[in-house]
């Protein structure tokens, strides 16, 4: 709903529909009883909001889709493109490569415990 929306922005920026209420020159209390009555408000509110938060995306408000952000929709073929070249890259390779080893060791060590565990514990149990 775009009040919920509305109001999870806000709380992204730090401010309350008060403060929203008094920048935008808004009737007390606009966004509280929209949000009580799962309301809405004046479309020209709603303009009101996308002129002075011009990193908040419409798409977003009105309906639910894609990213709060519009920074972060600019952002994302820029951020596919670069993990396209490190997932090719030799040295996240070698990284994956390493991690890998290690996890094996980790997974080793761990049953060696637990097999130690094992023996600890039977020899613990009485034996009939």
């Amino acid at each position: 709903m775009l009040i919920q929306r509305l109001k999870d922005f806000l709380e992204f920026k730090g401010l309350t529909f008060a403060s929203l209420e008094r920048e935008l020159s808004v009737a007390n209390g606009t966004f509280g009883r929209a949000l009580k009555s799962s309301g809405s408000f004046a479309s020209s509110t709603l303009e009101k909001i996308l002129k002075k938060y011009p990193d908040l995306s419409a798409e977003w408000l009105l309906r639910g889709e894609g990213d709060m952000l519009r920074a972060l929709e600019k952002l994302k073929p820029a951020i596919r493109q670069a993990a396209r070249e490190v997932q090719n890259s030799d040295d996240f390779k070698m990284v994956i490569a390493y991690q890998r080893d290690l996890i094996d060791k980790l997974v080793a060590t761990l049953q060696r415990q637990a097999d130690a565990f094992s023996r600890v514990i039977d020899e613990k149990q009485p034996k009939p």
